[in-house]
C-alpha cells in the first residue's frame, strides 16, 4: 500500500550564502528543489491556488531578486524528477521561451517543447546536480547547459532519457516505455546523463547507481 506524499514535505526552499572573492562580498541565493511536483487534482478541478514547483520557485526567485542577490544556484541534487510540465515551466523562469526538450514517440515524430513565459531571473545562474538527479532534473540541467544560460556543477547525472506510461491491471500495473527525451542540442541523456561543466568528486559509485547500472537498460 503506497503512502501519500505530502507536497509540503518536498516543497522548494531557499537560503543565501556569502562568498568572498577578490576583496568583494557576493550574496548567492540557493534554491533547493527535491522534486518537480504539481497538485494535478487541484489543477484539474480549477483551483487557482494549486501547488506546483514552478509557482513556489518563482516566488522564491522574486524574493531573492528583491533582496539583491548577485547570483542564484538551483540545487537539484537527489531530485529524481517528476512532472514534465513542471520541468518545462520551471525552465521558463530562467530561459524564457527557448526550447527545453525534444520528445520522440514510437512513430518517429519529434515534438519540441519550449518555455512559455518571460524569464523571472536573467542574472548569473548555476545548477547543482549529482548521480541521483534524474529525468526532469536532467531535462532542466540539459536545457540550461545547451542554451548557455548557466553553468552545471556536480557529478554526472542518473541517465534516464525514456518516457513511461502506466496502465492499471486487475493485479498490478503495466509500465510501457513510449517515448525518448532528447536535449535541445539533439543529444540523448539516456544512460550517459548530463556531464557537468564543473565536475565535483562523485559521492555515488556510477557502477552501482544510475540508469546504466540497471539490468537491460536502454542504450544511449
Amino acid at each position: 500500500e503506497r503512502d501519500e506524499v505530502k507536497l509540503e514535505e518536498q516543497a522548494a526552499s531557499r537560503h543565501t550564502v556569502e562568498i568572498e572573492r577578490d576583496g568583494k562580498t557576493f550574496v548567492i541565493g540557493i534554491i533547493e528543489l527535491p522534486t518537480f511536483y504539481m497538485d494535478f487534482e487541484a489543477a484539474r478541478s480549477g483551483d487557482p491556488d494549486y501547488k506546483s514547483s514552478t509557482r513556489d520557485v518563482e516566488r522564491l526567485v522574486e524574493e531573492l531578486a528583491a533582496e539583491g542577490v548577485d547570483g542564484m544556484v538551483v540545487d537539484l541534487r537527489n531530485n529524481g524528477g517528476g512532472s514534465l510540465v513542471e520541468a518545462r515551466e520551471l525552465s521558463s523562469l530562467f530561459m524564457g521561451r527557448q526550447p527545453v526538450v525534444q520528445i520522440k514517440g514510437p512513430d518517429g515524430r519529434v515534438d519540441v517543447v519550449g518555455g512559455a513565459d518571460e524569464p523571472a531571473w536573467d542574472g548569473p545562474l548555476a545548477v547543482l546536480v549529482n548521480r541521483l538527479s534524474a529525468s526532469a532534473s536532467e531535462i532542466f540541467a540539459g536545457a540550461i547547459q545547451d542554451s548557455g544560460r548557466g553553468v552545471v556543477v556536480g557529478s554526472r547525472t542518473f541517465g534516464k532519457g525514456s518516457v513511461q506510461s502506466v496502465t492499471p491491471l486487475s493485479d498490478g500495473q503495466l509500465k510501457l516505455t513510449q517515448a525518448m527525451f532528447f536535449r535541445p542540442s539533439g543529444a540523448s541523456t539516456q544512460s550517459r546523463g548530463i556531464l557537468p561543466d564543473v565536475l565535483l568528486p562523485p559521492t555515488y559509485d556510477p557502477e552501482e547507481i544510475g540508469e546504466s547500472a540497471l539490468d537491460e537498460a536502454l542504450p544511449w
